[in-house]
């Protein structure tokens, strides 16, 4: 009887030893992982970034990334965002802007499965939603060409048109 009670005695502490090494386990990965984070945050702290690409803002409007050629123009170019994830792309423009004219926005989609136009004017109680699909393809990676211009009527002649740079090349994938 005394084997037996030592055994079980033996069985409950590895237990406990391998209950508190997983505990340490946790423990260590948890402290690697903030400390990765941490590093990380500081080495990207002095990555410079990308360039924003078009005009560069007036010192006047200096929260403005973009700047049209009207305030209207710039006022949608600076609402305006785009999402992509493989074969889908949401362009948004957030609703709520105080605009003197219309703006009509156009977003243009080319790859090698296929071309689509779409154009709205935008619509200061909803925003407005761009929600394209690319065509499934032959299941290789391929680029889409993605283009946004922004356009006001002038009444003295030729619209003011504002384009975003086509830079805006996504990789897709295409899936069945």
């Amino acid at each position: 009887m005394p084997e037996e009670m030592h055994s079980s005695i033996t069985r409950h502490d590895r237990h406990r030893a391998v209950m508190r090494g997983a505990r340490r386990r946790e423990v260590i990965v948890a402290v690697t992982v903030a400390l990765v984070a941490a590093f990380a945050t500081a080495a990207l702290a002095g990555v410079a970034r990308p360039p924003v690409t078009g005009q560069r803002p007036a010192v006047k409007d200096a929260g403005l990334r973009y700047v049209g050629p009207t305030e209207n123009i710039s006022k949608v170019a600076n609402a305006l965002t785009v999402r992509a994830k493989s074969l889908t792309t949401l362009v948004r423009v957030l609703p709520g802007l105080v605009l003197t004219k219309p703006v009509t926005i156009t977003v243009n989609y080319s790859s090698p499965a296929g071309q689509n136009r779409i154009t709205q004017t935008y619509d200061t109680r909803f925003g407005n939603r761009f929600l394209y699909n690319d065509p499934a393809g032959n299941l290789y990676p391929r680029q889409m060409t993605m283009s946004i211009t922004l356009t006001e009527d002038n009444p003295g002649g030729q619209p003011f048109t504002y384009s975003f740079p086509q830079e805006n090349l996504l990789s897709t994938r295409s899936s069945m």
